[in-house]
Formats: C-alpha cells, sequence, structure tokens
C-alpha cells in the first residue's frame, strides 16, 4: 500500500472522528514530528491527547524509553476516555 492509499484510508476511517487522539511512533531516525502534523491536519485536529517517540526502541533498550512509555500511558489513563 504506497503512502496515497495509506492516507486515503485513515481519512476515510476518520471522517466524523470527533474524539481525543494519541499517537505513537517508533523510528529510527527522525521524521515522527512531521507524521504527527500529517496525522492531526488528515484528523482536523489542533492537539493531540499524548504523543510518543521512541527512537529504536527493540535494538536500544534504555531505561528512558521506559520512562517515556510510562508517561504516555499514565496521559491516557488518566483522561478516562482512552480507558
Amino acid at each position: 500500500m504506497n503512502n496515497a492509499a495509506i492516507s486515503t484510508t485513515i481519512t476515510s476511517l476518520f471522517e466524523n472522528y470527533t474524539a481525543d487522539t494519541a499517537a505513537f511512533a517508533c523510528q529510527s531516525g527522525s521524521g515522527a514530528e512531521k507524521a504527527f502534523e500529517k496525522l492531526k491536519a488528515a484528523l482536523g485536529i489542533k492537539e493531540l491527547e499524548a504523543e510518543l517517540v521512541l527512537i529504536d526502541p527493540k535494538a536500544k533498550l534504555v531505561p528512558k524509553n521506559e520512562k517515556k512509555m510510562s508517561e504516555f500511558c499514565k496521559k491516557l489513563i488518566i483522561n478516562e476516555r482512552f480507558v
């Protein structure tokens, strides 16, 4: 599936989407922030409830990632709409 097809699929899935949204990305370089901006634009929202970006999480098992994941999950738990 190419990027255009993925974008169209995501857009159609969320056409009438009104709930809060969270997003996470795993990457080996950069680009997550740009992807989050595109996601927000596609959904027609200004902010994500929570964002998480991990750099090579499987290859680099670092305590910092565990802390980031914990903080991301806490944001979701605090917002009961995600539970």
